[in-house]
């Protein structure tokens, strides 16, 4: 029979975390209504009780009758459906559950445009089967036209700004949770190559916001909620960095109690996004969350999707969630194994990686004195990069100090170095030479070192070191 061969291990496109926050949210207020009634469809929700719910709901709301649960579950009785829909639990349920419901506009562009991509789907496998009948597929390809077509014109209705707009708008530069390196309503990608640590300072940074302790040794951070999403790392070994943390800054269990750990997480499209929703907004002073790593909590690739939309979109809910919910969202990633001079180039992946995130902190080992560098790429703040130490006993990372600093005192420590053991008066040629150094770089470097008195100067253009 026409319609019966469609594809049937495969359900069409919904979301029924979206279809249960929406009707929260119009349960909820006469605001979140009043924005959203006249954009949505009966037909536009998946689930049959749904669309019964919210026909009721748009009935209630244009008669400008008084909404709340006994109210809608009335009438719901009234017609009949209200023991199919689930009783007045069910409606408390969406109630509670929604994670935002000042968010209704969002979540009615998720659930139209489902209904839209369910409509085509369906449009397909009509066009299918005719074909496969052998029956004329013009009907079907026109209704297929007449679907894209408004899908284009709903896309076409853009919103505009005028400078007072933006004028009027809240721009504040967000604020530091962790000083000069992770900031609230931004979401940061910290990538580092296997076993390089990254880990362990994206534990060290969620206990030290979560009591107050200074970062890495002694960033300032704003004390709060944090929340650690572990999926590499089992219990024993983040209770082993605990324990590690507590030793090292003399914080205490009691002091512990603003700090959650989960290891385990649903994939964002199959539910994992909802629930960070309602972790954040239902959880007072949220200051930051990891996801530890990106892999665990990513949708699977479609085998013929483009990779960089595919990182892209996987990425851009969480963006948008850190700026909604003002709170700071670290996601760990590692590096590829081909070395690139493009520091973004060394993230895995494709660049729709580092597109959607708001900054990126990249781990790289150090060959110089420091054990690491923590160089942060943002696109709000100015970029530095620190120079790291990890210290074995304690098994914590601290900040040396900036890396250019900490660089140029190596190299004044190397030509200092390189005197002493010449024993007599050199110029710049020879330390360039000794320290594989540009002779430019050499010259000028010196002649500040004799200006700031750490050598001195014998003869035209030779020197020597200070005396003890």
């Amino acid at each position: 029979m026409k319609g019966q061969m469609m594809v049937k291990d495969k359900l069409p496109p919904h979301n029924l975390d979206v279809e249960t926050s929406l009707l929260g949210a119009l349960i909820h207020s006469k605001e979140s209504r009043d924005r959203t009634i006249d954009k949505v469809k009966v037909n536009d929700f998946y689930l049959d009780k749904h669309r019964s719910i919210y026909k009721a709901l748009r009935d209630m709301h244009r008669a400008d009758d008084l909404i709340d649960v006994p109210m809608l579950a009335a009438e719901l009785g009234r017609r009949g459906v209200l023991e199919r829909v689930g009783d007045k639990y069910y409606l408390i349920q969406l109630l509670n559950d929604c994670p935002n419901p000042d968010a209704s506009e969002t979540y009615a562009e998720t659930l139209i445009d489902l209904a839209r991509r369910r409509d085509l789907a369906d449009g397909a496998d009509r066009l299918r089967t005719a074909v496969m009948l052998g029956e004329d597929p013009q009907p079907e390809l026109e209704a297929l036209e007449k679907i894209q077509e408004r899908s284009a014109g709903e896309d076409k209705r853009l919103s505009a700004y005028t400078v007072k707009d933006l004028r009027a708008m809240d721009l504040t530069p967000p604020t530091s949770v962790v000083e000069g390196l992770i900031f609230n309503a931004t979401l940061t990608g910290l990538a580092g190559k296997p076993f390089s640590g990254k880990s362990k300072i994206a534990t060290d940074i969620t206990l030290c916001v979560a009591t107050g302790t200074p970062a890495l040794g002694s960033l300032p951070v704003e004390k709060g909620r944090a929340t650690y999403v572990s999926l590499e790392d089992g219990p024993a070994r983040i209770m082993d960095r605990i324990d590690r943390f507590l030793d090292s800054t003399g914080v205490t269990d009691d002091e512990l109690d603003d700090v959650f750990f989960w290891f385990n997480w649903k994939q964002l499209d199959q539910g994992g996004l909802a629930a960070l929703e309602r972790l954040l907004w239902n959880e007072a002073d949220h200051k930051l969350l990891v996801i530890d790593t990106l892999a665990g909590v990513k949708p699977r690739q479609s085998r013929t999707g483009n990779i960089y939309e595919h990182d892209y979109a996987a990425l851009a809910p969480l963006q948008k969630l850190a700026n909604e919910s003002n709170t700071a969202i670290m996601v760990l990633h590692h590096f590829r194994k081909a070395e690139s001079d493009d520091p973004l180039d060394l993230v895995s992946g494709s660049t729709g990686w580092t597109a959607a995130v708001d900054a990126v902190l990249l781990l790289k080992p150090d060959q110089g004195r420091a054990d690491a560098t923590l160089s942060l790429i943002s696109r709000d703040i100015e970029n530095t990069e620190y120079a790291l130490g990890f210290d074995k006993p304690s098994g914590t990372w601290v900040v040396l100090g900036p890396a250019e600093e900490y660089r140029r005192s190596e190299n004044r420590q190397a030509v200092i170095n390189a005197l002493e053991e010449a024993g007599e008066p050199v110029g710049p040629a020879y330390i360039a030479e000794a320290l594989d150094m540009n002779p430019n770089t050499a010259k000028v470097l010196m002649r500040r070192m004799f200006a700031d008195g750490d050598i001195r100067q014998e003869g035209r253009g030779l020197y020597v070191p200070c005396n003890p």
